[in-house]
């Protein structure tokens, strides 16, 4: 019987070229199909960011209703913990959902019961970083500052929790021009600054003094960075229960060059791209939400720029310390029109 001898074409297998050649197509396909989806993916955490702002914005809103149109802040909401005595009473251990976890914590007292959050200070704090946060956050607090004179008596419980898993980094601040009252009030600590711009000394954190709802923001995205001692830089995450300035909660406006979640002046320690960690959305944006309950997104220029998101109608730019954006645009016009919308 004759033998019958077939080519391995002939076969249907593949030679050793027409392998690589169909690797080489895959690998093409995949170079070419990977930023769209890393775009798409971005895309979809910016969508969830925007959504949880605007929840946050609607919670103050319902906070409002039932408080004579006050919303919650340092001194409405945290008003019974100004000083760390008190505070330390009113706030450490287990307590309820919905109270303060430091004087400046404006989120528990109003989305903390229907967040279902925890009645113990150290677990809601990391149930407000961890599970209601900004899906582009990267990074996680491991350490938990201790540097204020205040060490709360539930310091244990947060080293606990940090040890395990982490604290990630704060997703989310609202601007200091809204939360204070700039004149000295009786039994108010005020931490407003009189630059770069000065707020109206009638102003209170209420909705109808804060101006036109709909151009005023009152969260955005934004993580501070801050630096001390022989580690080096680190996330500013303070279990303090009453903050000195700022913390996890409150910072001063993009508009201020010094910030340290949103500025880029060069400071001691500080990396000068640490504005990325809050501007961390395509196209170096924030999520940002207003007074009259909608939300979007802000360019890092818009947002150095123009001075009326951040600060109540009425105020006065008045340079000093702020961003080199807004003070060529405000140093620009005659200083009878430095008065913000």
């Amino acid at each position: 019987m004759e033998r019958v001898v077939r080519s391995a074409r002939e076969g249907g297998a593949f030679t050793l070229i027409e392998l690589l050649v169909v690797i080489a197509i895959i690998a093409i396909l995949i170079s070419l199909l990977l930023p769209g989806l890393s775009h798409a993916r971005e895309a979809a955490r910016q969508t969830v960011c925007t959504g949880q702002v605007r929840t946050l914005a609607q919670g103050q809103t319902v906070y409002s209703a039932g408080n004579r149109d006050c919303f919650a802040s340092p001194i409405t909401s945290g008003l019974k913990g100004q000083e760390p005595a008190a505070a330390n009473a009113l706030y450490c251990f287990d307590t309820s959902s919905e109270t303060p976890t430091s004087t400046m914590d404006w989120i528990s007292p109003t989305v903390g019961e229907a967040l279902g959050l925890s009645e113990n200070r150290a677990q809601r704090t990391a149930q407000i970083f961890n599970r209601f946060r900004c899906p582009s956050t990267r990074y996680f607090n491991k350490e938990v500052f201790t540097g204020s004179s205040n060490v709360p008596p539930d310091i244990s419980q947060f080293h606990a929790l940090a040890g395990n898993d982490g604290f990630r980094q704060v997703s989310y601040l609202a601007p200091e021009g809204f939360m204070y009252a700039p004149a000295p009030v009786p039994g108010i600590r005020t931490v407003g600054f009189d630059t770069p711009v000065t707020v109206p000394d009638s102003y209170r954190p209420r909705f109808d003094l804060v101006g036109r709802l709909e151009r005023k923001v009152l969260v955005a995205d934004g993580t501070r960075y801050n630096a001390t001692g022989a580690s080096g830089a680190y996330l500013d995450f303070d279990p303090d229960t009453s903050p000195r300035w700022y913390g996890s909660f409150v910072d001063s406006a993009p508009i201020y060059h010094g910030s340290t979640a949103y500025g880029r002046q060069s400071r001691p320690g500080l990396a000068d791209e640490r504005w990325k960690l809050s501007f961390r959305h395509t196209g170096h944006r924030i999520a940002a939400a207003y007074f009259d309950g909608h939300a979007g997104s802000i360019k890092a220029n818009d947002a150095w720029r123009d001075a009326s998101l951040w600060y109540p109608t009425g105020s006065r730019y008045v340079g000093g310390d702020g961003t080199p954006e807004a003070d060529q645009f405000y140093n620009a016009l005659p200083p009878d029109q430095r008065k913000l919308p």
